[in-house]
């Protein structure tokens, strides 16, 4: 079975979600695209074993959005691209402990180093529950880790993992790292600081980013950034390795600012300027925005000029007239810097 230490040296630095490219439909892949856009990222960045982890088919690649051949070929594409290069992650999102095993067992055989893996949903489910489809995913890998991907937004009811699950879970000999947003504060906290010597914990929520510091811990940060500009994506790396917070948290912000413009952008396209409900504020803060991300990471890639097609169907499309109030906002943000944004 998997050594856990074996893995944990993989864990650090940027964890990097690849977008998906889609074709002008909405339903199918640009596998032309998709391939392109690896070796871009890839080629333009700095990538090496510590500096970061890139993922194919999360949820920022609307890997929930893809049939499972779609999925496959998908996964194959970018193992080809980037297996070897650095540490490698596919996206399982499955309410099937069949289907799960057998997405997993196939991104093994590819060479894929891990798995992010979400819990079933649906109906919010039991922990009972949840552990025995981990289990049984346990009991079927021989190599593969598994990063739990845990974020309460995604979750009926905003459901939380307790921390009990959360201690049992870690026990799985092939659970290496959690992905991890809590609602509740004290959970957040009790829950890194009790498993943060048996996993790593990935900041999913720009912890360090809001605080300026890094105390609990987290062995890396979410880098959305590697789609639009992995060359600068690689400087705040390098801070985030060095310890370096408070600049790092300067040089995040300014990386994703197009982000920040896009979801305020789309947000007055859906409710109007004057009508953002209370859960659009503050921009920079939230992370999905409509049925699934490719609304706005699809419309990211609009605005800077570098589309990967649509976002998958049916999630709301940024309209011409959105993408060009996203870039009026991202030169007033720009213009409110030193540095400006590219």
């Amino acid at each position: 079975m998997l050594k856990r230490a074996e893995q944990k040296e993989k864990l650090q630095g940027v964890y990097a979600a690849t977008y998906t490219p889609a074709l002008s439909n909405g339903m199918d892949v640009d596998y032309d695209k998709l391939r392109k856009h690896v070796r871009y990222i890839i080629d333009e960045g700095d990538w090496s074993i510590g500096n970061g982890l890139l993922m194919v088919a999360g949820g920022a690649g609307e890997g929930y959005m893809l049939s499972q051949d779609q999925w496959r070929k998908t996964v194959k594409i970018f193992a080809e691209e980037a297996s070897g290069k650095i540490a490698t992650i596919a996206g399982v999102f499955a309410l099937s402990a069949r289907v799960a095993i057998d997405q997993i067992l196939y991104a093994e055989e590819l060479g894929i180093d891990f798995i992010q893996l979400a819990p079933p949903i649906n109906q919010g489910g039991t922990d009972d529950e949840k552990y025995r489809f981990m289990k049984l995913i346990d009991d079927a890998v021989s190599k593969i880790g598994m990063i739990l991907y845990h974020t309460h937004w995604n979750m009926p009811g905003d459901y939380e993992m307790s921390l009990p699950l959360l201690e049992k879970v870690t026990d799985l000999d092939s659970v290496v790292a959690i992905k991890w947003s809590a609602k509740n504060l004290h959970l957040f906290r009790t829950a890194i600081l009790a498993l943060r010597d048996k996993v790593a914990f990935t900041d999913n929520s720009k912890w360090v980013v809001a605080t300026g510091e890094n105390s609990l811990g987290f062995s890396m940060f979410m880098g959305p950034p590697a789609n639009w500009d992995p060359k600068g994506l690689a400087n705040a790396v390098r801070l985030w390795n060095a310890g370096d917070y408070l600049e790092f948290k300067e040089v995040n912000s300014r990386l994703n600012a197009p982000k920040t413009a896009v979801v305020q952008a789309s947000g007055e396209e859906l409710y109007g300027r004057d009508r953002l409900p209370a859960r659009w504020y503050p921009p920079a803060l939230l992370f999905v925005h409509s049925l699934g991300e490719g609304t706005v990471n699809k419309g990211i890639m609009q605005t800077l000029g570098n589309p990967l097609g649509p976002p998958f169907e049916p999630q709301y499309r940024l309209s011409d007239k959105g993408v060009a109030r996203a870039r009026e906002i991202l030169e007033t943000i720009g213009a409110q810097t030193e540095e400006g944004f590219a």
